[in-house]
C-alpha cells in the first residue's frame, strides 16, 4: 500500500473532515480486517497567510508551503494532495521544487461533476478561485456557471464563518437555500463545491452538488490502495 501525503490547514476543520473521509471510505477500495488495513497518511496542518479572498498574501503562502515540502518526502508519500482548491494556484510551483506527485483536485472535481454527461456546472469557491481558471477547463460542450457578486459575498461570509467557527444552524440553511436558488435560476445541472469549506457547511450528500473535498478523499484512496 502507497502512503498518502496532505498539505492542509487552509483551513484546518477542511482538512479534518478529509482525514475523517479518507478513513471511514477505506472500506470502498479495501477489505479491512483490522488497523494494519487502514493507510499510511501524512497530514501536514499548515498555517498560512489567508489568500482565499485576497491574492496579495500568496507569494508568502508560496514560501511557508515549500518549506514543508522536505517533511512529505522524508515520509515517502507516494500519492499526494492539498486540501485547498484555492492554493492549487500554487501547485506548478510547489510540484518544480520537489518529486513528490501530486493530485489536482479541480481537474478530479471537473471530471466527476461531468462523467454523467451534465452540460450546465455551476460553481461556488472562494473569492480568489473564482477569480482565477482552475475550474475553467470544462469538457466540449459542458458550460461553467458562476454565481453573481452578491451570491459570492454570501459565499465569502460563510467560509469565513466556517473557518472562524461561528456557523449556525441557520447558516447551513442559508448555504442550501443558496445552491437550490443557484441551480433554479441558472437552470443547472450540477453545483460544483470548488472550497473545501463549503462540503463542511453543508455536507456531501446535496443531491445537486459535487464536493470537491469528497472526490479528492475517493481518488487518494483510490490511488493508494492500486499501488499497494
Amino acid at each position: 500500500m502507497s502512503s498518502i501525503g496532505i498539505i492542509g490547514g487552509m483551513g484546518p476543520q477542511a482538512s479534518n473532515l478529509l482525514l475523517s473521509l479518507l478513513i471511514e471510505n477505506s472500506h470502498k477500495f479495501t477489505t479491512i480486517k483490522s488497523d494494519e488495513d487502514f493507510p499510511d497518511i501524512a497530514l501536514l496542518n499548515v498555517p498560512v497567510p489567508n489568500f482565499t479572498q485576497n491574492k496579495s498574501s500568496q507569494a508568502k503562502a508560496l514560501e511557508i508551503l515549500k518549506t514543508k515540502l522536505p517533511i512529505l518526502e522524508s515520509a515517502g508519500t507516494k500519492v499526494n494532495a492539498i486540501a485547498c482548491n484555492t492554493a492549487h494556484l500554487l501547485l506548478p510551483e510547489l510540484e518544480q521544487e520537489s518529486e513528490l506527485v501530486f493530485l489536482n483536485m479541480p481537474k478530479l472535481t471537473i471530471e466527476e461533476a461531468t462523467k454523467s454527461g451534465a452540460k450546465r456546472v455551476g460553481l461556488f469557491g472562494s473569492e480568489t478561485t473564482m477569480r482565477s481558471d482552475l475550474y475553467d477547463q470544462m469538457p466540449p460542450g459542458a458550460v461553467l456557471v458562476k454565481p453573481s457578486q452578491k451570491q459570492q459575498d454570501k459565499i465569502n461570509q460563510l467560509i469565513m464563518r466556517q473557518i472562524q467557527g461561528n456557523i449556525t444552524s441557520s447558516d447551513r440553511k442559508a448555504a442550501k437555500r443558496l445552491i437550490d436558488t443557484f441551480v433554479t435560476d441558472q437552470s443547472l445541472d450540477v453545483v460544483i463545491l470548488g472550497c473545501t469549506e463549503l462540503p463542511v457547511i453543508v455536507g456531501g450528500s446535496h443531491p445537486k452538488t459535487v464536493s470537491s473535498l469528497h472526490v479528492l478523499a475517493d481518488k487518494l484512496l483510490e490511488e493508494c490502495f492500486m499501488q499497494s
